[in-house]
């Protein structure tokens, strides 16, 4: 039996859909669909808030860049002291490294969650719901391709 997607909450084979909810055979499904279900303002804020830091940690870089091309000796202008400029001029590839990093893995976790919906014995069931899209995507396409095979 060809297995098309397997993890610890669905299970998509050549012949049936499995999930924590039930067993669903791929004979007995019609109209598969994907639905966007509600946005989740908590995580849409974490990753605009992340996003808006790594602009801002963006921004100071080249603001530091600019500080010391115009004056080497004195980069702050009597703002900052000069080690505080050159210091994040130096530490600044981190500083956006980890800033990148966890913006995308908070974009990764979804913002609004998705639904794999279907007709089966007349009536309508979410087959799977999940707010992380590669996960979902990967679902999706084992699903169409179990049909399609089938």
């Amino acid at each position: 039996m060809t297995i098309y997607y397997r993890d610890e909450s669905v299970r998509v084979t050549a012949r049936q859909i499995q999930t924590v909810d039930g067993v669903y055979p791929l004979a007995e499904l019609n109209d598969v669909c994907l639905v966007y279900g509600p946005w989740l303002p908590e995580r849409l804020a974490n990753v605009l808030a992340l996003r808006l830091l790594v602009g801002v940690a963006g921004l100071a870089l080249l603001c530091a860049g600019l500080a010391v091309a115009v004056d080497v000796h004195d980069p702050g202008a009597g703002l900052f002291p000069p080690w505080v400029v050159y210091g994040y001029l130096f530490a600044s590839p981190v500083v956006l490294g980890v800033l990148v990093r966890y913006a995308e893995k908070a974009g990764d976790g979804g913002t609004r969650t998705l639904l794999l919906c279907a007709q089966w014995r007349g009536r309508a069931v979410t087959l799977y719901t999940t707010t992380n899209r590669t996960r979902f995507g990967q679902v999706h396409r084992a699903v169409r391709r179990a049909l399609e095979n089938r």
